[in-house]
């Protein structure tokens, strides 16, 4: 065996709230039981798609060896992120996937689970569907075509008997002008083509503008309906070519939040330095059409979301 050897994995990371809400979360962070259950895909994205080079000797019994290429997965994408790799550092609850097997990054190392990946990366499966059984028998089937031109949700009713009828369908139409590409079409009875709505988008002059400026000024996180979150958050913001500077105006809470303020700790003022993506290393920024900002501190948790005022 050579000293250094490529091996193809893929990467798969599911944001924290949404594991939370399938009841996943905790199950993945218990010590003191190993996770059984199988994981849907649907939750999960891919981050990293690539080959990485093992700096070792790899045994050659296959178990023995998929666990040593496995730590030094964890190793590398914990303190040397490979360049323009911009996900969050491997932790718990994130997918790995290698050779056609899938690994759970577990609170004690990797599990082997039952993963199904989306069609992105197979190209031999069908269509994912989900059924919703209506009182008079028939049923609505919404089916998602991810390989196709123009990937879509196609929603068809299916009677008693078993005959599907097309209802609607919302794609993805890469012709349209930005923050235009979602289409929703409704077929009719009368006609063997669907007539189209407008885009679900309202048309703003100023859609890839906003987007694409640098924050300036003062934003409004406020979370007061939800039993797990209750805070306010002012902040100034002034964005630089190279890092983003935050000033602390109102911060209260009674609970929740705890990662923004960790984020200042005592300082009502930091400096977050941007990374090759431009965004701050382990806190991304996802900025929005309409001017307002999402920011995910340490990539944990809920991420804050927040409007210019």
């Amino acid at each position: 065996m050579s000293e250094q050897e490529s091996v193809h994995i893929t990467i798969f990371q599911a944001p924290y709230a949404s594991l939370m809400d399938c009841g996943l979360y905790m199950k993945m962070h218990d010590p003191d039981h190993a996770f059984c259950d199988s994981i849907p895909a649907e939750y999960y994205l891919p981050v990293f798609d690539g080959n990485i080079t093992c700096e070792s000797d790899l045994s050659e019994d296959p178990q023995v060896r998929d666990t040593m290429i496995l730590e030094q997965v964890y190793s590398v994408f914990n303190t040397a992120h490979p360049a323009g790799y911009c996900g969050r550092s491997l932790s718990v609850g994130d997918i790995v996937q290698m050779a056609g097997k899938h690994y759970l990054c577990s609170v004690m190392g990797f599990q082997k689970v039952t993963f199904k990946t989306g069609e992105r990366f197979d190209e031999a499966a069908e269509p994912q569907a989900f059924g919703l059984v209506l009182p008079d028998g028939q049923s609505l089937q919404a089916s998602v075509q991810q390989n196709s031109e123009y990937p879509c949700i196609n929603i068809d009713l299916i009677t008693a008997g078993g005959a599907k009828n097309q209802v609607c369908f919302v794609e993805y139409n890469p012709d349209k002008e930005p923050g235009h590409e979602l289409c929703i079409g409704v077929y009719h009875e009368d006609s063997d083509k669907p007539a189209f709505y407008k885009s679900y988008r309202k048309k703003h002059t100023n859609l890839e503008d906003l987007s694409a400026l640098p924050l300036q000024g003062r934003y409004k996180s406020e979370h007061t309906d939800y039993t797990g979150e209750n805070y306010s958050i002012v902040i100034d913001i002034r964005e630089t070519e190279k890092s983003y500077i935050f000033c602390l105006v109102e911060f209260s809470r009674k609970y929740g939040a705890e990662r923004f303020e960790q984020l200042f700790g005592k300082s009502k003022r930091i400096v977050l330095r941007k990374n090759s993506c431009g965004n701050p290393s382990g806190h991304p920024i996802r900025k929005w059409y309409d001017g307002s900002f999402t920011i995910y501190p340490f990539q944990a948790g809920i991420p804050y979301y927040f409007e210019k005022q």
